[in-house]
């Protein structure tokens, strides 16, 4: 393995070490949130909210193909959290 891909390695896992803690942090939000949404009887998803995260991360990533990337991440984002939230809203009405 040639030393420059050991490196570039090295730098992904510790972007990863700074990315899971986050990651973390917002599904214990998303919590947060869940419940929120679940006292007012709110659905988890709302179209509206989630086009305006959408149109956050276009109008900060400048570049076409890593704007589409990240997009695409953040919808599997957004999808995987909803999930979350739901999990969330059952476990807590069968608690």
């Amino acid at each position: 393995m040639s030393e420059s891909l050991q490196t570039a390695r090295q730098e992904m896992q510790a972007i990863d070490a700074q990315l899971i803690p986050l990651l973390v942090k917002r599904l214990t939000t998303a919590q947060q949130i869940a419940a929120i949404k679940q006292h007012h009887g709110w659905p988890i998803f709302d179209p509206t909210r989630e086009q305006a995260v959408l149109r956050q991360v276009q109008e900060a990533v400048a570049d076409q193909a890593e704007q589409s990337a990240i997009l695409e991440i953040y919808q599997a984002l957004m999808n995987t959290t909803k999930k979350w939230e739901k999990h969330t809203i059952k476990e807590d009405n069968h608690a």
